[in-house]
């Protein structure tokens, strides 16, 4: 995974215990979800229903995270419909 410097990465995630932590999900461990599935994809887009469905959660808990992730800009929104929001990886913290 060429897009993760593990110095950089939080404790939780490189242990994997974050999804048994309360309050998984938080905005970093969806940030460090979608930089981690991002790899070397030709298309960095993700959906929140696609998100949603990976981390086992609703599709509001996501979008709320990816409303926060969006005005720390770490991800570009770039299309909202009552369906579905698609966002891309703007910053990666983990270089």
């Amino acid at each position: 995974m060429s897009n993760i410097n593990w110095n950089k990465v939080k404790i939780k995630h490189v242990l994997g215990i974050a999804k048994d932590l309360p309050g998984y999900p938080d905005e970093q461990d969806l940030l460090f979800h979608i930089i981690k599935e991002m790899g070397d994809r030709k298309d960095p887009s993700f959906t929140d229903i696609q998100l949603a469905a990976q981390l086992s959660k609703d599709k509001e808990k996501i979008r709320s995270l990816l409303f926060i992730l969006s005005n720390e800009e770490f991800i570009k929104i770039t299309k909202v419909t009552d369906e579905k929001m698609i966002v891309k990886v703007a910053k990666n913290p983990y270089l």
